[in-house]
């Protein structure tokens, strides 16, 4: 048997020129973004309507686009690159069906089933207790897919996804149907996870402050361009903000010492 290659854990996810037309409307614009770095969490920001779910679903390889270069390691061009890439890359939507009326752990027996590698069900069945005891919903292993609540679908969801084992973890809105507590355990999971496996991690957010707390790196679009980028508090900025979402933003110190933003009404104008 052959053995399978080790992974390149230092190579970078590089995006050039993409662009993505629906319907006949260009919803991303010659879109060029920093490289993505392995270890690093990025969040990708905007308001509704600015392609963030596109440029996501593109980057998996689930609607069509053109680009310059979208590569994972050496630039290579061709289907073979392309296929590589989407080999280790992991998509989780904003929304999904209830599930198939399975249990939770049969149900994430037969998405692993469908991946190359995965062959053996015992090692399936110890990835998906793994991957739901990581998110400490281990609980639902027993119940039926389709009686679970939004919240607890998403976790099972995301537990499908981190079974797999990905180099590139697309999340979007991964956070949008928990409450604080699961919010703050998640993402205290994802950085963990992100740092020891070295995984380029691209997840889309709509609260700021979860963001300026765990994002490396923040992304912000606007009407299918690159806004912003870099660091949080130096992208997370009252200007900026207002210019994405129209409201006005201040930097204020937190009770722990880091940075919280607080929001409200319109941004002050220049001409103003």
């Amino acid at each position: 048997m052959t053995a399978m290659a080790t992974p390149d854990t230092s190579a970078t996810l590089e995006v050039q020129g993409l662009t993505v037309s629906l319907s006949g409307r260009n919803i991303l614009t010659n879109l060029t973004l920093p490289a993505l770095k392995p270890g690093r969490i990025t969040v990708l920001l905007g308001p509704n309507g600015s392609g963030k779910t596109t440029l996501l679903r593109s980057l998996a390889g689930l609607i069509p686009s053109q680009a310059e270069m979208i590569s994972l390691g050496a630039p290579t061009r061709g289907p073979s690159q392309e296929a590589h890439r989407q080999a280790q890359t992991a998509y989780l939507p904003q929304s999904f069906p209830p599930g198939p009326a399975l249990s939770v752990v049969e149900s994430m027996l037969v998405a692993l089933a469908v991946r190359p590698g995965h062959t053996l069900r015992h090692e399936r069945l110890a990835r998906a207790v793994a991957a739901l005891k990581e998110l400490h919903i281990e609980g639902l292993a027993t119940q039926r897919a389709d009686a679970l609540s939004g919240g607890q679908r998403q976790l099972v969801a995301l537990a499908q996804t981190l079974a797999h084992d990905p180099r590139i973890l697309l999340l979007d809105e991964p956070l949008a149907a928990l409450d604080p507590a699961h919010q703050f355990r998640v993402l205290n999971h994802l950085t963990n996870l992100t740092r020891e496996r070295k995984l380029i991690t691209l997840l889309v957010m709509h609260d700021l402050n979860l963001a300026l707390r765990y994002a490396d790196d923040c992304l912000i679009l606007k009407n299918g361009t690159l806004l912003a980028c870099g660091a949080p508090d130096q992208t997370l900025t009252p200007d900026t903000i207002g210019q994405a979402f129209d409201i006005a933003a201040q930097l204020l110190p937190g009770p722990d010492g880091k940075p919280y933003l607080w929001l409200g009404g319109r941004p002050q104008l220049a001409s103003e």
